[in-house]
């Protein structure tokens, strides 16, 4: 009996070594100048025991509850650098963002149609982030945050396939939350582009609030996007 016990304890140990568990975060997005509701979105992530994020996924559905645009996300290369593909159902049209040995590759398509060639971003010299991987960015500067410190980043802007630099400083705390304001270093494209704001809850460290341009095209317009006040209920994307 002693071989079998032995051979039941090892496939024990070995599916609890692979055992994940999910957290999930719902959000509604508003229009921040006339309050009307935008879309839903619903965040999933899947975490590995010792707390990494794996893989995740985001619907995003419309004001009647239907599903317009998808995205999954791979965390293979660090939970602030998630590779992923976002998919708008209303016209086909798909961001891709693949992180190799190279660097980041990124396409972008409508239907079979390639918008702009391939192209290969090589990695920046300074800390850089991808898109889901901000909130874990904001939680691995914490301290320097709540201290006053400002941080400076590369940020991934997918459909110009290029970095920009950022700088992220600490707007205002109460006893309950951070906000933070991001902003672009380069004074042409901060008069183009508004500050974000994101609100975090300081017991959990997760994110209660985001106003600022969003990945989601406005009405499939090619190069609009939907400016939203998104308000999330209680949940995190954080893995513990």
């Amino acid at each position: 009996m002693k071989p079998l016990v032995s051979q039941f304890a090892l496939l024990f140990f070995v599916t609890a070594a692979h055992a994940t568990y999910e957290v999930k975060l719902k959000g509604k997005a508003f229009d921040p100048d006339t309050n009307e509701l935008l879309y839903y979105e619903t965040h999933k992530v899947q975490c590995s025991q010792t707390g990494e994020p794996i893989s995740g996924h985001v619907l995003y559905q419309d004001a009647k509850g239907r599903t317009f645009a998808e995205k999954s996300l791979d965390f293979h290369y660090s939970a602030r650098h998630p590779s992923f593909v976002l998919n708008d159902h209303r016209d086909h049209y798909t961001q891709k963002v693949d992180i190799n040995t190279k660097g980041i590759e990124v396409k972008l398509r409508k239907g079979k149609d390639i918008i702009k060639a391939d192209i290969q971003v090589e990695f920046p010299n300074e800390e850089w982030v991808i898109d889901a991987g901000f909130s874990a960015y904001v939680r691995s500067h914490w301290q320097k945050l709540i201290e006053g410190e400002s941080l400076h980043f590369e940020f991934l802007a997918v459909t110009r396939q290029k970095f920009y630099r950022f700088e992220l400083f600490k707007l205002n705390e109460s006893t309950h939350t951070l906000t933070v304001r991001m902003v672009p270093d380069n004074w042409f494209i901060a008069m183009v582009l508004d500050p974000i704001d994101i609100t975090y809850s300081k017991d959990t460290r997760s994110i209660k609030s985001y106003k600022g341009i969003t990945n989601l095209r406005k009405n499939t317009h090619p190069s609009e996007y939907w400016v939203a006040r998104i308000e999330y209920q209680q949940g995190t994307t954080a893995c513990n």
